[in-house]
């Protein structure tokens, strides 16, 4: 029987934080701390509750730095976790096979303690997934795969969905206009929000729905070397250098393969999230840059989702992210040309490395688990006089 740390349902007791800390601080990236989590902490509920424990429990035998330290990356998890459930309520009917099993596990004598908190925790994961993913407890008499294939439980609920998010993405557009008004973009012919709203059917909502954290982005018809400026013009709190670029004007690496870029507002919905979560179907520690980049891509083109494949978006994403002080990627890297890539040119990377932006690149042939893409919904609206 494989050595995995226990969770608090088997030990009854909350896990001890000196070793805990001792086992995250011996493991290199946040990908592997949160690993080890997911083994002990099964929904968010138990890490509030651990958190709770650690404010409260005056006999823990940590320093004030290191209790900062280890909440700190209880906090990074929280956020994880729910990517991580909302990518299982996705492929959810994976389930099916090992929940059949586990009602025969159950039932069986000598299933050992270890094997039934693995069916626990497989039924509990189920169970968050289908909330997430909003199916009914009820749908009894079909396979979970069937239940998820069929998108929205109802035409009400997917109305509701539809109408919270675009009253998200009106809060939004404010915030743009002010991170343009930041870096001293020239605004004229910006679409309005009764412009953008326009473009906003119910087919790009819908769509829109499966990104993490939908973000309206309005990208300005400006350079790339551009925007590059307007952000080294105006560096925000923590910035000390200048924005790094490798071949900036090479339109392979940084506009998606395109020699020229429309001079139009483009307006797009985007995955916003600061980091993307990994996945761990496209992640397996072997596969290289090249390879993890067509899984990316056909993982969102599956779901019926385009990708973000050029520096214009990524830089005014960038912006938004700089001026809320949340900059994108500042645990990961977007790949920006994942579109376009081949076994031998080179990724384009879009990252915020602690004290700059960075548009670098990597070999196709590298191997970790750094790179993401973000989905992104292209928005189509009417044209500006």
């Amino acid at each position: 029987m494989p050595n995995t740390p226990q969770t608090s349902e088997i030990l009854g007791q909350n896990p001890d934080p000196a070793k805990l800390l001792q086992n995250l601080e011996a493991l290199d990236t946040d990908q592997k701390k949160f690993n080890l989590l997911r083994n002990i902490f099964v929904e968010e509920a138990d890490v509030n509750e651990y958190i709770q424990y650690l404010d409260t429990d005056e006999d823990i035998d940590l320093t004030r730095r290191q209790l900062t330290g280890l909440k700190s990356t209880l906090e990074g998890f929280k956020v994880y976790l729910k990517q991580y459930l909302q990518q299982t309520g996705e492929r959810i009917g994976r389930f099916d096979e090992r929940l059949a099993e586990g009602v025969k596990s159950f039932a069986n004598p000598e299933a050992t303690p270890e094997e039934l908190e693995g069916i626990g925790k497989t039924r509990r994961r189920v169970a968050q997934a289908m909330q997430i993913a909003n199916i009914p407890r009820g749908a009894k008499g079909k396979s979970l795969r069937e239940v998820t294939q069929k998108g929205p439980v109802s035409g009400i609920e997917s109305s509701k969905e539809q109408a919270g998010l675009l009253k998200n993405l009106e809060a939004q557009y404010p915030t743009m206009q002010a991170t343009f008004e930041r870096y001293e973009i020239f605004t004229k012919g910006m679409p309005t929000w009764e412009q953008v709203k326009k473009g906003l059917t119910p087919e790009v909502l819908d769509k829109a729905l499966k990104l993490a954290e939908p973000t309206l982005l309005l990208i300005p018809p400006t350079t790339r070397l551009s925007k590059v400026v307007a952000i080294n013009k105006h560096p925000a709190k923590g910035q000390k250098f200048d924005t790094y670029t490798h071949e900036l004007e090479n339109n392979d690496l940084w506009n998606g393969g395109k020699s020229k870029t429309e001079n139009k507002w483009q307006v797009s919905i985007v995955e916003g999230i600061q980091n993307v979560a990994q996945d761990e179907q496209i992640y397996n520690g072997e596969r290289n840059n090249y390879e993890m980049s067509r899984l990316w891509v056909k993982k969102y083109e599956d779901r019926g989702l385009d990708v973000m494949n050029d520096a214009g978006a990524y830089l005014t994403l960038m912006m938004k992210g700089l001026v809320e002080g949340k900059p994108i990627d500042s645990q990961t890297f977007t790949a920006l040309n994942g579109k376009n890539l081949t076994e031998t040119s080179f990724v384009a990377v879009g990252v915020w490395s602690d004290v700059q932006v960075r548009l670098t690149g990597d070999y196709p042939d590298s191997v970790g688990d750094s790179l993401r893409l973000r989905g992104s919904v292209g928005v189509d609206v009417p044209e500006t006089t």
